[in-house]
């Protein structure tokens, strides 16, 4: 790519699109070429994992789930019963990619990705199956996956 010359206002074209807009005299900003996306997201079909049989997207009762959550401490039910909570906290940062990382094949094998989010030591989850509405029995078995992955790492 090649930068323009300053203050002239030329604006250099590569391909069909212009890399670089003017911006005053002194010199120019490049311009990121627009993200194409979706009109909606695919279809989750049984190809997209590697699993030999699909399990269960049925919503489970809030009974069955509240039963859950008291047999696996600290999980805990969300407000509106859809989805399940916790807070790993691990010794360092090194530990809190670990734990995803090792949860990262589970999600796969399972096609269910958690939604979490790291802050150094931290990482809160939030476990729902969106395409059902609430919790079914795959945010069970990755959560299931996540208490054995923390165990394994020292997770409080």
């Amino acid at each position: 790519m090649r930068v323009p010359p300053g203050g002239d206002g030329e604006v250099v074209v590569l391909g069909s699109r212009p890399e670089w807009q003017q911006f005053g005299a002194r010199g120019a900003t490049p311009v990121a070429p627009p993200i194409a996306r979706p009109a909606s997201p695919p279809a989750r079909t049984r190809d997209h994992c590697s699993m030999t049989e699909t399990p269960d997207r049925s919503v489970l009762s809030a009974d069955e789930v509240r039963r859950w959550a008291a047999d696996h401490h600290p999980w805990a039910v969300g407000t509106g019963d859809d989805r399940l909570l916790r807070t790993f906290e691990f010794a360092d940062f090194g530990d809190a990619m670990k734990f995803m990382a090792k949860v990262e094949p589970a999600a796969e094998r399972l096609n269910h990705h958690p939604e979490w989010r790291n802050v150094y030591n931290k990482v809160w989850v939030e476990l729902t199956t969106h395409d059902s509405g609430g919790i079914t029995a795959l945010d069970l078995e990755l959560g299931e996956a996540m208490n054995a992955a923390a165990h394994e790492l020292g997770a409080a």
